[in-house]
């Protein structure tokens, strides 16, 4: 049961002749067939699991399924299962036990992944019929005594009974893409050029947002049209509403290979706007498209189907490639839709049989000659995808005009639709997660769908931190024993601009250490358009200022980690020496993250760098010490490079030295107590000198106090007293010389380090107060200090 196109090509026995009103039959062609005395008279089918894609569109027969079930997964190049009526006959599908249908998927770490797609498209007036197998109301085909078969079971007259079945489940991971699959509702034995043949009979599509962030309930994505040109002449025309400026991708694809289609747009007395013959050789360049310059006067509007090389990638040759194509004579264009920006207008578009053969020398004028529209060379199935990006879409799952009876649970979705724009996978918990312990499980991130997690948080305050828990582990491919790293973003949006606080982004590995960090990152393309403030409107973006961390993208070793949202207020302490004087540890360095382009990587104290860009970044941008070499941006230093501290009293003042300018003066708690003299500043930066009182009288306790000052605030720390005790002699002693402690201090007037930085190299010159007879040896007298004490 595919949904490969199979005509009648006829038989080798009996008539001969093909049944040609079947031309847009897919899978098994089942028709015409009598049934009675059978145990079951319908088709019964298996469950399982789809491994392509499935159409089943034969109504004269009833599909029967017995305590199966049919799964619907993921898609994998083809994939889906629809289930339709025609514009004139009801699909009846009877079923009984656990029989039922589930359109499920698997999250994986597929950013596109399309979902399994359980399509049911009924027809006004014939829907498609789920009922009980012992339900003799319904059935399809007919008997052999030329009766409507209705007794599908053979057991004679029954009806059905609530829960004989169980039901239609279109699971959480299935395919939710809003865009709408449609059948043409011209019959395909009807006359040509067939109901649907002008724009003021044009089969009814619906309104195509302007962009995908735009689509709601009413406002499609796009729409896939399936439709059958069932004789060469036969026109079909489809009207859709969408606003002027709105740039859409009309395309013909899964064609039977026989038709040769063209695709135009048109007005409502059927002239040619713009139209594509064959895409294939209008991409290469070998024909063109056809534009109205009344309708389209400036260029661009009307292009081939090839926007990006990234989407629609050419083939080795360096042919154009059309995805789900594989019929060169496929048509298709892409069209900016003419008309007003600000109301809703009306399109048609027109598919039929090409009306010239290039092979025999055609005239491609003949095309746009609307006298020979009906003369079309070729018939055949089609699908019309209408769409507002490049990649082919694939209709989310769909179930329009059923008809279900007697299910235990008729129609079951669960948690749909997805992939909401607003929607996202997790909330935070209203308990505690301000922990890395006690941090909310968001799961593994390439086990989710489209290998993304969003959260949705909120900050208490600025003490609020915010712990989550994730894995990056890879399911369902075979790897080494570490796996490969993966790329992976993280991004806080709608906060900075929204009236909510400045965040910090950090992420930790397993074992708590600190090797992401993001904040205040300035993302142009995620904040508002030129002129558009916070442009809220805009869902590709989501900052309102600059402030919103970023970090990404960034190379993560498989593996457990969790990811902390907090303040500016809070950080991480292994951070902490870029904003706080006396950090925890000082020497964690940041570097960009290795998706970032360095223009050099010359680290200090290192060589090689990151090795991410090759050869392109510069191994060394600054000349190494020693360097025979002068770099061109190197300058030399001049007096004014350094800082040329003063005192004056207990005043510490700043100078530039080549200007002899005042940078700062800083005053201290000494100041009108304490004043000092010569400072020094010793090999590790810090400035020390000492200090004597003002305004009391000196002594050996209150003098010669070594301080330090604070090269930020100025103020002065006392570390200890010079140690110094002074004598005099006692001239009233019998016998001399005796000495007797004189307690006057000692004022130094000269400090310096020893430049090798041993301790007790501390050397200060220094005049004992007290000394009126001005004796030698108690003035310009040298110590030696420990420098530390």
């Amino acid at each position: 049961m595919n949904a490969d196109l199979v005509l009648d090509y006829g038989r080798s026995r009996g008539e001969l002749a093909a049944f040609g009103q079947y031309v847009s039959n897919q899978g098994p062609l089942i028709r015409q067939n009598k049934l009675g005395g059978n145990e079951i008279n319908g088709l019964q089918v298996r469950g399982g699991t789809l491994s392509t894609d499935s159409v089943w569109d034969d109504t004269d027969i009833v599909h029967v399924m017995v305590d199966d079930q049919i799964y619907v997964p993921d898609l994998h190049t083809f994939g889906g299962l629809r289930l339709e009526s025609k514009p004139n006959e009801s699909l009846v599908v009877k079923l009984s036990g656990d029989a039922g249908f589930v359109s499920t998927g698997r999250p994986l770490d597929i950013d596109d992944r399309v979902g399994g797609m359980l399509h049911v498209v009924g027809t006004p007036g014939f829907p498609v019929i789920f009922t009980s197998l012992a339900d003799d109301s319904a059935g399809a085909g007919f008997d052999p005594q030329g009766l409507p078969q209705m007794d599908t079971n053979g057991n004679g007259a029954s009806v059905g009974s609530a829960g004989d079945w169980n039901g239609l489940l279109i699971d959480q991971y299935s395919h939710d893409r809003n865009v709408d699959i449609i059948t043409e509702l011209e019959s395909p034995q009807a006359v040509a050029p067939g109901p649907n043949a002008t724009a003021g009979s044009a089969q009814t599509l619906g309104t195509l947002a302007t962009s995908e962030k735009t689509g709601d309930e009413s406002l499609r994505l796009g729409f896939a049209v399936e439709g059958v040109i069932n004789s060469p002449n036969d026109l079909d025309v489809y009207q859709f509403f969408a606003k002027g400026g709105t740039e859409v991708w009309i395309d013909i694809d899964r064609t039977s290979h026989a038709l040769d289609t063209v695709v135009e747009l048109i007005d409502v007395n059927g002239n040619i706007l713009a139209q594509s013959d064959d895409s294939f050789t209008e991409t290469s360049g070998a024909t063109n498209l056809f534009v109205d310059i009344n309708t389209y006067p400036m260029t661009n509007r009307v292009n081939v189907l090839q926007k990006s090389d990234y989407y629609q990638r050419n083939l080795v040759s360096g042919t154009p490639k059309d995805h789900f194509s594989t019929n060169v004579r496929d048509a298709g264009m892409r069209v900016v839709l003419h008309g007003s920006s600000t109301t809703t207008n009306k399109y048609f578009v027109r598919v039929r049989s090409s009306n010239i053969d290039r092979t025999a020398g055609g005239n491609p004028a003949d095309l746009q000659d609307l006298a020979k529209v009906n003369d079309g060379l070729t018939s055949g199935s089609y699908q019309l995808n209408i769409r507002l990006r490049e990649t082919d879409e694939f209709p989310g799952s769909t179930i329009r005009f059923a008809d279900v009876r007697y299910a235990d649970t008729g129609i079951e979705v669960r948690g749909m639709p997805l992939h909401s724009p607003l929607g996202g996978e997790a909330t935070e918990i209203s308990g505690n997660n301000d922990s890395p312990g006690a941090g909310q499980d968001l799961g593994n991130l390439l086990s989710a769908d489209r290998a993304t997690l969003g959260v949705a948080g909120q900050s208490s305050g600025s003490g609020d931190i915010d712990f989550y828990q994730f894995d990056v582990l890879f399911d369902s491919i075979q790897q080494g024993p570490n796996g490969p790293p993966v790329s992976t973003v993280f991004d806080i949006d709608y906060a900075d601009g929204f009236g909510r606080p400045d965040l910090i982004l950090s992420v930790f590995d397993g074992n708590g250490r600190l090797v992401l960090m993001g904040n205040d990152s300035n993302i142009a393309d995620d904040q508002g358009g030129p002129n558009l403030g916070t442009d809220s409107k805009d869902l590709s973006r989501g900052s309102g200022g600059l402030l919103d961390p970023y970090i990404g993208s960034a190379l993560l070793p498989t593996g457990s980690y969790s990811v902390a949202v907090s303040t500016a207020a809070q950080i991480p302490a292994q951070a902490q020496q870029y904003q706080l004087h006396n950090p925890a540890n000082t020497s964690v360095r940041l570097e960009p993250v290795t998706s970032v382009e360095r223009l050099a990587e010359d680290r200090i104290g290192s060589s090689g760098g990151s090795g991410v860009f090759g050869a392109d970044a510069l191994p060394l941008l600054f000349d190494a010490p020693g360097s025979t070499t002068s770099p061109a941006n190197a300058l030399d230093w001049h007096l004014g490079d350094v800082a040329l501290y003063i005192t004056s009293g207990s005043t510490l003042t700043v100078l530039d030295p080549f200007t002899g300018a005042i940078v700062g003066t800083f005053t201290n708690s000494n100041t009108g107590t304490r004043a000092h003299s010569d400072l020094a500043m010793r090999q590790d930066g810090k400035l020390f000198s000492f200090s004597t009182p003002v305004g009391v009288t000196r002594n050996d306790g209150n003098s010669g106090n070594f301080l330090q000052f604070d090269l930020g605030t100025g103020n002065a720390t006392s570390i200890g007293d010079d140690g110094i005790a002074t004598f005099q002699d006692d001239t009233n002693a019998a016998n001399l010389p005796n000495d007797i402690a004189a307690n006057v201090g000692y004022q130094f007037e000269a400090l310096a380090f020893r430049p090798d930085g041993s301790d007790n190299r501390l050397f200060a010159i220094g005049n004992r107060f007290g000394n009126s007879n001005n004796v030698g040896y108690t003035r310009n007298v040298l110590y030696r200090f420990n420098q530390n004490t």
